[in-house]
C-alpha cells in the first residue's frame, strides 16, 4: 500500500516495485479505480461474458487476467465502491476471479499494488471503507512526503526533470539561475513532484537561452519575487559636486534603446535577440509591449 498526496509520485514507486523485482517481464497493469465508473469497474478488473449486460458485444478479459504472473496497480483504491471491495478482498484471498456473466473461477497469480491519497482508516471510520480489505492490502506500507518536506530534493528532481525535457525536444542544455533556485526552494508545492515536472517543461518551452530565468517560471512560482531579500549601505548625503554632473539617461531609456538597436542588428529575429540580451522571449515581448510595440511590428532603428 502507497499512500502519498497528489502528485507524490505513487505510480512511479509502483512502476519501480515491478520493473526491479521478480516479476518484471510480465505484464504491468495499472488501474485508476477514480476514474472509472461505478457500473463499470467490476467488469473492467475481471473481465465479462458477451451479452452478460446492455453494450457486452463480446467476450472481454479483465485486468486482474492481464496482470497474470505481473503486477496490478490499483491506483487511488480508496475511491473504490464498498460493493467491488468486497469481491477485490475475495479474490486477493482465493487467488481466484469470474468475469461478469460467467460462473467459471480463473485463477490469477499476481502481486497487488494499491495506492491512495486517502487516510483509509478514517474512511473505515466513516464506513466508506472495509476494514477487512485495508488489514489485506496493508502488509507492507510505504508513506511518500510531500515536496514541501524534501526541499534537498527540489533542486535535482528540478535539473532532472530540464533534462528529461531537454532530451525529447533536442534543445541546448539549460541550467537554473540563483533567482529561480530560490523561487522553487521558497515555493510551497501543492501539486508535489508533478507540478515541478510542468513547471520544468514550460521552462524548457520558454527560456531562450541556456540559463533558466524567474520570468520563464509560473506565476504562482514567481509570486515571490520582488520581495526584498538584502539591502544596501547607501551614502546618506550626495558627495560634494553631485550638483555638478551631467544628465542621467533614465534606466528605461537605456534599455529601451538596447533592445531596439540589438532587434535592428540582428534582422528583428527575436529569438536571437533575447539570447542575446540574455533574456527569455517571453520577457523580450512583455518589455516591447511595454514600450508600445507589437510583436508584429518590423523595427528600424
Amino acid at each position: 500500500l502507497i499512500q502519498g498526496e497528489n502528485g507524490t509520485g505513487k505510480e512511479v514507486i509502483a512502476r519501480l516495485l515491478h520493473y526491479t523485482g521478480r516479476r518484471y517481464e510480465s505484464p504491468f497493469v495499472a488501474i485508476n479505480c477514480a476514474a472509472i465508473p461505478e457500473t463499470l469497474l467490476e467488469s473492467e478488473l475481471f473481465g465479462h461474458e458477451k451479452g452478460s449486460f446492455t453494450g457486452a458485444t463480446e467476450r472481454r478479459i479483465g485486468k486482474f487476467e492481464l496482470a497474470h504472473k505481473g503486477t496490478a496497480f490499483l491506483d487511488e483504491i480508496g475511491d473504490m465502491p464498498l460493493n467491488t471491495q468486497v469481491k477485490i478482498l475475495r479474490a486477493l484471498e482465493t487467488g481466484e476471479i469470474k468475469r461478469v456473466g460467467d460462473h467459471e473461477k480463473i485463477p490469477v497469480d499476481l502481486r497487488i499494488v494499491a495506492s491512495t491519497n486517502k487516510n483509509l482508516l478514517q474512511e473505515i471510520d466513516k464506513g466508506n471503507f472495509r476494514q477487512d480489505l485495508y488489514f489485506r492490502i496493508n502488509t507492507f506500507t510505504l508513506n511518500l512526503p510531500p515536496l514541501r518536506e524534501r526541499k534537498e530534493d527540489i533542486l535535482l528532481l528540478a535539473q532532472h526533470f530540464l533534462d528529461l525535457h531537454i532530451t525529447r525536444r533536442g534543445t541546448e542544455k539549460k541550467r537554473l539561475s540563483q533567482v529561480a533556485e530560490q523561487l522553487l526552494l521558497s515555493h510551497n508545492w501543492p501539486g508535489n513532484v508533478r507540478e515541478l515536472r510542468n513547471a520544468m517543461e514550460r521552462a524548457v518551452v520558454l527560456a531562450a537561452g541556456s540559463v533558466v530565468e524567474s520570468e520563464v517560471l509560473p506565476d504562482e512560482i514567481r509570486k515571490k519575487q520582488g520581495q526584498p531579500t538584502a539591502s544596501l549601505d547607501l551614502p546618506q548625503n550626495p558627495p560634494a559636486g553631485a550638483e555638478d554632473l551631467p544628465p542621467i539617461t533614465p534606466l528605461r531609456e537605456l534599455e529601451r534603446a538596447a533592445i531596439i538597436e540589438t532587434l535592428s542588428q540582428l534582422g528583428n529575429n527575436v529569438t536571437k535577440t533575447a539570447k542575446h540580451l540574455g533574456i527569455s522571449k517571453a520577457t523580450l515581448f512583455r518589455k516591447l509591449k511595454k514600450y508600445g510595440f507589437s510583436r508584429q511590428i518590423a523595427i528600424k532603428s
